[in-house]
């Protein structure tokens, strides 16, 4: 079991229970030093390293492999999981979390997001 730090499509129980077939206790954490982007053209967000950023989203807790390996499918050839520290009310836990591979696809949000 991993917990699992999502902040897009993902952030949605009602897409997971779809996926799954799993509902998974949740919480709200920051992700320091990542920023979101927007994947150009698409309506999708990914995130990169960028120090001094944060990214707001949520952590997944007990995820098991098989819902991993179902989450992979969904996100895709262009992502991959990577091991990260997560905040959840302070306290520092081991996660993880989907990238974009390729950083030449991204473009910033400008709204603020």
């Amino acid at each position: 079991m991993q917990n699992l730090f999502v902040y897009g499509t993902l952030l949605s129980s009602g897409i997971i229970k779809k996926l799954t077939g799993k509902t998974f206790s949740s919480k709200k954490a920051i992700l320091h030093n990542f920023k979101r982007y927007c994947v150009k053209a698409c309506d999708y967000p990914t995130i990169t390293p960028r120090i001094g950023e944060k990214t707001i989203g949520l952590i997944l807790k007990d995820v098991s492999d098989s819902s991993l390996k179902i989450i992979d499918f969904f996100e895709g050839e262009e992502y991959e999981r990577k091991q990260v520290k997560g905040l959840l009310m302070t306290k520092k836990l081991p996660l993880l979390t989907i990238f974009g591979k390729r950083d030449q696809i991204y473009w910033m949000i400008t709204n603020g997001i």
